[in-house]
């Protein structure tokens, strides 16, 4: 969701002042989730989203409105409105819209993230501007809580999401692309040098052309990684599956049969790694989507992540129960 932060940068570096809506609440169906955020600048110029479009429109006019002076402000949009029929959520939710100048405390919050560190934004929802960044916090999700007796919106920045692929493979490309999209930071690892180029990977943030074990050495790895193994060799993949193991990444995704995993799984076994160590390998990786071309399995293994990432199981959504990505079924 933070596909609006390059753009505002580009806007301050040029001496634009910029005001952020950020949706800090949703009832019922809605198209974007609480910490959504659309950007303005005093051109009208647009970045990022509130509602996919069916309420920007009111938004950039208000938002327009605090950038010439007026305080800032909580906008309620939602099918009961009287305005409904203009700016109304076709879909039939209700979202609070908080829409402010961009607060200092927001350039902190990010530079926290990008230092490693998980920090809690808190801006309060009274026109007073005021923000606090916290180091430490008990919430687990964005959202308006009681703070101290005020109704405040708090927002966690946490590090950016790294994901390690292992094997310079064709499904890797489109992986990376894909993942880089999502908000990952990429990795690639291979040994081989042929595989592992600048051409065949051009925007991805490191390429390492060593073996896994040595690769290790050179890797940071934390709650935040996600580990993607798709050499198909198991003079590649066995060293990344143990090293992996050992860290404490997020997802530990490995190709193959099920067979092939299943006597994967008998070799760790017999290399003395418990059930639990092994439970935690996803193989084969990615979603029962039937999917067979490199783009497709790229898709498969990042529809599983976020499956994971968000505590689902991946299954259709006409039979799902219960919130459907942030959005009510």
């Amino acid at each position: 969701m933070n596909e609006w932060l390059p753009e505002i940068d580009n806007w301050r570096q040029a001496g634009d002042s910029v005001v952020i809506a950020t949706v800090v609440r949703v009832q019922g169906s809605a198209p974007r989730p609480v910490g959504a955020r659309l950007a303005v600048n005093q051109r009208g110029e647009m970045a990022g989203s509130v509602s996919g479009g069916c309420v920007e429109s009111a938004v950039v006019i208000a938002a327009m409105d605090v950038l010439e002076g007026s305080n800032a402000r909580l906008e309620h949009f939602g099918i009961s409105d009287e305005m409904a029929w203009d700016v109304g959520l076709s879909c039939g939710g209700v979202i609070d819209v908080w829409i402010e100048p961009l607060p200092a405390e927001l350039d902190k919050a990010r530079a926290c993230q990008q230092a490693g560190k998980d920090v809690w934004l808190v801006t309060w929802l009274d026109g007073s501007g005021k923000h606090l960044v916290l180091a430490h916090g008990h919430w687990d999700d964005n959202g308006v809580v009681d703070f101290g007796g005020s109704q405040v919106y708090v927002e966690r920045f946490s590090p950016a999401k790294q994901l390690i692929i292992f094997g310079a493979v064709h499904t890797a490309q489109p992986l990376s692309r894909y993942a880089q999209d999502l908000g990952y930071e990429v990795v690639i690892v291979d040994a081989r040098k042929a595989l592992a180029t600048k051409e065949r990977f051009p925007n991805v943030e490191r390429i390492l052309t060593l073996w896994p074990d040595e690769a290790y050495q050179h890797l940071t790895i934390t709650p935040s990684t996600w580990i993607a193994i798709l050499s198909h060799d198991p003079k590649f993949d066995e060293p990344a599956i143990a090293g992996a193991l050992a860290s404490d990444a997020a997802y530990i995704g490995t190709v193959g049969s099920r067979k092939t995993n299943a006597d994967r799984r008998e070799r760790l076994r017999e290399t003395g790694m418990t059930e639990d160590q092994i439970a935690r390998l996803h193989g084969p990786i990615g979603l029962n989507i039937g999917g067979k071309t490199p783009e497709e399995m790229a898709i498969s293994i990042l529809a599983e992540m976020i499956a994971i990432s968000n505590g689902r199981d991946g299954g259709m959504l006409k039979s799902a129960s219960g919130s459907i990505g942030g959005r009510a079924r």
